[in-house]
């Protein structure tokens, strides 16, 4: 009976995991289709310099957030394993235990958001008016108490994710990032104005936190009871988080940073230009790690199994071939019709988000293409090299964009933001060869063999329609993107793709016409 039961069990994990993977993928198209519909009704009913306010606010709460300090991740960790081993008191314990610690840090986020309102008239005052400024200030309330109440959530996500409830975590994100437009898109038809955005979207988060404790409690029957933080628990517990940590700060200086020394120079409008360029990073990585989570758990056992350099050379060539093949099509279809798309979908004013959006996603598609080679570097004992040096580019970024931005605007700060990341990738590069002895260039090979010819053949193609249709209109941009992305792809598979690679793409569609 007992066997049954663990057989009727890993079934039901089996099921989540396969309905949760394809959910994420539902998630990634819902939330792309979502911001191309929203953000243009958005950004016209505020006005540019009020949407740059909304990206000013969402930048300073993301700051909040790394209060977290990347112990999410080690929560998970060790929450798994209790589950696994079926440590039912353990796993209370635990949970006791970073339900007080949690709760620290969300009163941490609490006085951190305070000092934040405080600083905005010394951090915006020379570029914005005293009306300006309140409503900054007043919008990091609800931002400030919404991410306090998430953030001292992340262990309710962190049991939900260790008992493995996919679905109910994917189909609860969907529902609010829904639920969150449909009631932002009324408050604004009923007049309401930035803050009334952010109240909005604040309640949604805070709503959701509070679907993940009802779930914990009564879907899972645990306590959610505070108990005695372990301090030897603790130092273990950071010696894992702390290079997510740096990861977390180092992405947050990227990508988020460039928003507020934006504001502060150059003022809100500019920053809602900058916005729009850089928006579409996050859709960016979830295409590239999509593809790459699918592909680690082999990737780990064959590092633990202690494969060869040359087995593992070959795996990492495999899964950064189909990241290229994927990331390549997208983003050489936004160096040739961004503008156009920018334009038609914007309207005037966001010609230079074509060029932010050109600098930033250029080197951070190399970053992203490969980057199960972190699996590598965390498996060999090596992500602090990355960790630091992605810090050390982070931080010279940010005196570089402050002098940028004085020649260049906000397309220096982007160049900047672009040459960091991509001199980061090279000294990651560096650390692959010389520590974990994966030889660099024979990998670079092997990923660009056949893919690199056929995109030089297709964007001669692409610059033809670029030029020979309208430049402006949905129509002429769905056309130039449905030719050019079947030149692309038989261009790929006529030259790109080997044999090996052929059978996968043809037992994927085989697969798909049997579901």
């Amino acid at each position: 009976m007992h066997g049954g039961h663990g057989l009727g069990d890993a079934a039901h994990r089996a099921r989540q995991r396969r309905l949760g993977g394809m959910l994420a993928y539902l998630q990634i198209a819902l939330n792309i289709g979502i911001a191309l519909a929203y953000t243009p009704f958005m950004v016209r009913t505020l006005g540019q310099a009020d949407y740059g306010l909304f990206a000013i606010a969402g930048a300073m709460a993301s700051y909040l957030v790394i209060l977290d300090m990347g112990l999410a991740d080690s929560v998970v960790r060790r929450l798994v394993g209790l589950h696994g081993k079926d440590d039912r008191q353990g796993e209370r314990d635990f949970l006791g235990s970073m339900v007080s610690l949690y709760g620290v840090l969300g009163l941490m986020i609490l006085g951190a958001a305070a000092i934040a309102i405080a600083c905005v008239p010394m951090l915006f005052g020379g570029t914005m008016a005293p009306d300006a400024l309140s409503t900054l200030q007043t919008m990091l309330v609800p931002l400030g108490i919404s991410t306090a109440v998430v953030v001292a959530g992340n262990p309710l996500n962190a049991t939900l994710v260790a008992h493995e409830r996919f679905v109910f975590l994917r189909s609860l994100e969907m529902a609010t990032v829904v639920l969150v437009t449909l009631g932002n898109v009324a408050a604004l038809l009923l007049g309401g104005g930035v803050l009334s955005v952010v109240v909005v979207a604040s309640s949604g988060a805070m709503l959701a936190t509070l679907c993940k404790w009802l779930m914990v409690r009564g879907g899972l029957r645990l306590p959610l009871a505070a108990r005695h933080v372990d301090r030897t628990q603790l130092t273990g517990m950071s010696s894992y988080a702390a290079p997510i940590f740096v990861s977390m700060l180092v992405e947050q200086i990227f990508w988020k940073l460039d928003n507020i020394l934006i504001g502060a120079r150059l003022g809100a409008a500019a920053v809602a230009v900058y916005a729009i360029g850089v928006m579409f990073n996050k859709y960016f990585m979830a295409f590239a790690t999509a593809i790459s989570r699918v592909m680690m758990p082999d990737l780990v056992r064959r590092i633990d199994a202690g494969s060869d350099t040359t087995e593992l050379t070959g795996r990492l060539v495999e899964v950064s071939r189909w990241q290229a093949f994927v990331l390549m099509l997208v983003l050489s279809g936004l160096v040739l019709f961004g503008e156009h798309f920018i334009r038609t979908w914007m309207g005037p004013g966001y010609e230079l988000s074509y060029w932010v959006l050109v600098c930033t996603l250029g080197p951070y598609a190399f970053e992203l293409i490969g980057n199960v080679r972190n699996v590598v570097l965390q498996v060999k004992g090596l992500y602090w090299w990355r960790a630091g040096i992605f810090l050390a580019a982070a931080l010279v970024n940010i005196p570089a964009t402050l002098l940028a931005m004085r020649h260049w605007g906000i397309v220096g700060a982007a160049v900047c933001t672009g040459g960091g990341i991509l001199a980061a990738y090279i000294g990651v590069a560096w650390v692959l060869s010389s520590k974990a002895g994966i030889p660099v260039f024979g990998y670079l090979r092997g990923v660009w063999k056949g893919i690199a010819p056929a995109l030089l053949l297709s964007l001669p193609v692409g610059w033809v329609l670029h030029l020979g249709l309208p430049a402006q209109g949905w129509f002429a941009l769905a056309l130039k993107i449905a030719v050019y992305t079947l030149v692309y792809l038989g261009l790929m598979w006529a030259i790109a793709l080997n044999g090996v690679e052929r059978m996968q793409v043809r037992g994927v569609l085989a697969g798909g016409r049997r579901g």
